[in-house]
Parts: structure tokens; sequence; C-alpha cells
């Protein structure tokens, strides 16, 4: 056989290898494209959270939180579909505050005014504020929440049974670490659940003391 051609083959074989290994990692770990009624909200009976989780890819990495669907399914139901819908692709993080929270969701990328037009009911529940932590954002009026959420930088325990707590990030803190003001959400999307659940990393002290809350005008 001619040199060139076996290598040309070989190449060819080793292509196809790369390609096949790339489609079963996407079956292992689907992307739901279909409406938010056909997710399965399973959850972990021990941690509360979904079997299903949002990933977040940013401008800096990827971030995946799951929901707490047993504690808000109404606000965890509304997200997902945002996400699905494609609302958040494109957003910037409008918000940042070292050592507390990041924030997004408002597609006016304004400043933190904007939101879907669909308020949500407080649901408010006894899930703490620890690190990665994922809440609704609102303003003085409870009832303001709507698409914005933060993720808690470091445990804010001043936050707990104040906002709508829906989820908790799985899988790139050390992304949610890097997030700078500006920084945008590239694409979001319901993904489903791997053959081997994915546990929460564990949460950081931290000595910041911020006298902040999230808020958002609806």
């Amino acid at each position: 056989m001619d040199r060139k051609l076996a290598i040309k083959i070989v190449t060819a074989f080793v292509i196809l290898s790369l390609v096949i290994a790339v489609v079963r990692s996407w079956v292992a770990r689907r992307t739901i494209r279909a409406s938010p009624s056909t997710i399965d909200w399973t959850f972990d009976p021990g941690t509360g959270l979904s079997k299903v989780a949002a990933r977040l890819l940013t401008s800096r990495g990827e971030i995946v939180f799951k929901f707490y669907y047993r504690d808000a399914p109404e606000s965890a139901r509304r997200i997902a579909q945002l996400i699905t819908e494609g609302f958040y692709d494109g957003l910037v993080f409008h918000r940042v505050i070292p050592g507390f929270i990041v924030q997004t969701g408002d597609p006016t990328n304004a400043g933190g005014a904007g939101g879907s037009g669909h308020p949500l009911k407080p649901e408010i529940n006894d899930r703490v504020h620890g690190l990665g932590a994922v809440g609704l954002a609102h303003g003085k009026d409870p009832l303001g929440a709507d698409s914005q959420f933060y993720i808690t930088l470091a445990p804010q325990p001043q936050l707990d049974h104040q906002f709508t707590l829906i989820g908790q990030v799985v899988e790139g803190l050390e992304v949610l670490k890097k997030i700078e003001l500006g920084d945008s959400i590239q694409s979001a999307e319901i993904i489903a659940p791997r053959e081997s659940e994915i546990l929460p990393e564990d949460s950081e002290d931290s000595d910041a003391e911020p006298t902040e809350d999230p808020a958002s005008a609806s």
C-alpha cells in the first residue's frame, strides 16, 4: 500500500474516532430541546436537588446548577422555560460584588431594570445561602422577582428566608469566582443527568461581610 495513502487512512480513522467520542459524550449528557413540560423533575431525596441541571456557558467558562424543585417548583419551571427559550443567551452579568454575588437575567443589559414580564410569587423556603446558592433577585417589592437570578460567591446567611432559592451550583465554582462585571452568558441550556449523579462542591467560608441585597426592578 502506498505510504501516503496509509497515512491518510490512519488520519481519517483517528478523526472518526474523535467524532464518535464526542457524539457519545453528547448522548451521555444530552441537551433537552423540548418544552419544559417534558422535563423530568425527579430530584434526589437527600440533597433535594433535581437530576436535570442548567448549564451556563459563560465568557469565563461553564457553570452548572441544579434546581430545588421540591422547594420552589413554580420558580424552577419558569427559569427552566426561559432557558429553553434562549432568553439568557447573550445576557451579561450586570451586577458583580466580590465576596457577595454575581447577578444576571436583565434582557436590557442595562443594569438591572428589566425582566421577562412574568413576575413570580415568592417561594421562600428553608434552603440556605451557602457558596454557589442560586436565588431569584427582587427589589423592595418581594413580588418583583422575575427572570433575574443571583449566585452567591460566599455563604450569605443574612439572605436566608428573604429570597426564593431555586438551586445550587454543582460544577464550575472556580469559573463563578472569575466572573467580572460585563461578562456574558454565551448560551444556556437544560441538560439531562449523567449516569453518575453530580454532587454539590464543598462550600467555602469567607471573611467578606457585604451588607447589600440582591435587587432588581422587574
